[in-house]
C-alpha cells in the first residue's frame, strides 16, 4: 500500500509518501502494457549483476539487518538490481528499522519519504519474525518507483495499471510492481543453491 500526500511551502515543495504493505492472500495482477507513466530503470549489464555488489552508502542499516541484506544480495540478481538503481542516486538516503507501531492496522511494512532540495529520504518500517526479504525487496521497489518518477495517482485511474487504491480517500496505494519484485527476490534467496 502506498499512502501519498503532497504539500507546498513557499517556493519550497516537499512531498511525504508512506507506503505500506498490508497482508494479503490473493495474487497481484500482473501489470499492463507500459506507458509513458511508467518510466523504463536505466540498463545495467547481466555480468554486473551476476557480480558483486556491495550494500549501497546511501542503504543505512541497522546492525540487525546488515547480514540479511548482505545474504540477499548474494543470492538475488533482483536484489543486486535494486541496490545498483540506488547506489547510482547520490540525492537519496534511505534507512531500515525494526517496525515498532502497532496502529497501522495489520500493516507488515511501511516506507515514509520526504523529498526536499536535498533530495529523497526514506525510513523503511518492516515487522520481524515475517518474511523480511519479501518485505525489503518490496518496500525498496516503492522508493524506486519515486526514482523512476511513477505517477501513482494518475496509474490508479487506468484499468490494469498495476497500480490501485486501497483507500477510498484516494491517497493510498498498492503496485503490483512492488508486489511481484518482493516475491521474486524471496524466491530467488529461497531456491539459492545451498553448498554443504
Amino acid at each position: 500500500m502506498a499512502t501519498m500526500t503532497t504539500s507546498t511551502a513557499g517556493l519550497t515543495r516537499g512531498c511525504v509518501a508512506a507506503w505500506v504493505l498490508a497482508v494479503a492472500s490473493t495474487p497481484c495482477m500482473a501489470q499492463g502494457s507500459r506507458t509513458s507513466l511508467t518510466a523504463a530503470r536505466p540498463y545495467i549489464p547481466a555480468d554486473v549483476v551476476a557480480g558483486y555488489v556491495s550494500v549501497p552508502p546511501n542503504l543505512r542499516l541497522d546492525g540487525e539487518y546488515r547480514p540479511l541484506v548482505e545474504s540477499m544480495l548474494e543470492h538475488s540478481p533482483t536484489f543486486r538490481r535494486q541496490c545498483l538503481r540506488v547506489a547510482g542516486d547520490a540525492r537519496l538516503t534511505i534507512r531500515l528499522y525494526p517496525f515498532l507501531s502497532s496502529s497501522t492496522r495489520g500493516a507488515r511494512a511501511m516506507t515514509r519519504m520526504a523529498r526536499g532540495e536535498d533530495g529523497l529520504s526514506a525510513d523503511i518500517y518492516i515487522t520481524r519474525n515475517d518474511d523480511e526479504v519479501e518485505l525489503i525487496a518490496h518496500e525498496m521497489e516503492h522508493i524506486i518507483e519515486q526514482l523512476d518518477e511513477v505517477d501513482l495517482f494518475s496509474m490508479a485511474r487506468l484499468p490494469h495499471s498495476g497500480v490501485h487504491h486501497v483507500i477510498s480517500a484516494g491517497t493510498t496505494f498498492e503496485t503490483s510492481r512492488a508486489a511481484e519484485t518482493g516475491l521474486r527476490v524471496a524466491r530467488e534467496v529461497r531456491e539459492w543453491p545451498r553448498g554443504d
